[in-house]
């Protein structure tokens, strides 16, 4: 999407959805973005039911999950004041 097309899908869908989910570690038998994919599915879903009236942002793929105590290859991690900061940003 353009920049002229994200300010016409904002005019005529005034509603815009952000999916924040953790980009983060589920064992080695499932991706590392669930959460992230999980929570574009559910934008996606809101959006249709929307009929138009909906326009989904980019997602936030942050985490600061405390059950992981070692570094896991691939895991975006950010503090939670960095993490309120991006959603706070993106909700401007």
């Amino acid at each position: 999407m353009t920049t002229e097309e994200a300010a016409t899908a904002v005019t005529a869908g005034p509603v815009v959805i952000i999916p924040a989910g953790a980009f983060e570690q589920h064992g080695p038998a499932m991706p590392l973005a669930t959460d992230t994919i999980r929570a574009e599915g559910v934008a996606e879903r809101v959006a249709a039911a929307l009929a138009g009236r909906a326009v989904i942002g980019p997602p936030l793929p942050f985490s600061s999950s405390g059950r992981c105590n070692t570094p896991v290859q691939g895991v975006s991690w950010t503090s939670r004041s960095a993490r309120t900061g991006s959603r706070r940003g993106a909700s401007r």
